[in-house]
């Protein structure tokens, strides 16, 4: 299954940034959210009752070491239920709406209610085998 790219920035850690990316043909999006202390990774469902619908830590400013501009990149799977995001061509968190299910390299928090009979946000390369 081919992806296809819905959002490229310029990442600078710890500089405040908003990169929403919404699915082309069903009702999520996914956003990369510096606010200057963390860098988080949302689900977003337009249709649930609470529009985040699960959240990864991505990075704590305060411990990165990459201070120079990165690549950002979020990419989405050809059937619109797969996002990943990408820092530097790595893949840094991926979520399943299909399976409400997301990984990330940090696995914190915990997640959402709904998404929580999935398990955890635990890393694994496995996931990324959803966008072939």
């Amino acid at each position: 299954m081919p992806i296809e790219r819905a959002a490229e920035r310029e990442l600078k850690v710890g500089e405040k940034m908003v990169v929403e990316a919404p699915a082309k043909s069903r009702p999520f999006v996914v956003a990369f959210e510096d606010d200057g202390e963390t860098g988080y990774f949302y689900a977003c469902d337009k249709n649930a009752q609470t529009y985040i619908v699960d959240a990864m830590h991505i990075y704590n400013v305060a411990q990165s070491k990459h201070m120079a501009p990165m690549g950002l990149d979020i990419f989405w799977s050809s059937d619109d239920t797969v996002a990943v995001l990408f820092i530097e061509r790595i893949a840094h968190g991926v979520f399943d709406f299909k399976n409400k299910k997301g990984w990330c390299r940090s696995n914190f928090p915990a997640p959402t209610d709904d998404w929580a009979l999935n398990g955890d946000h635990k890393w694994s390369d496995s996931a990324l085998e959803l966008l072939v």
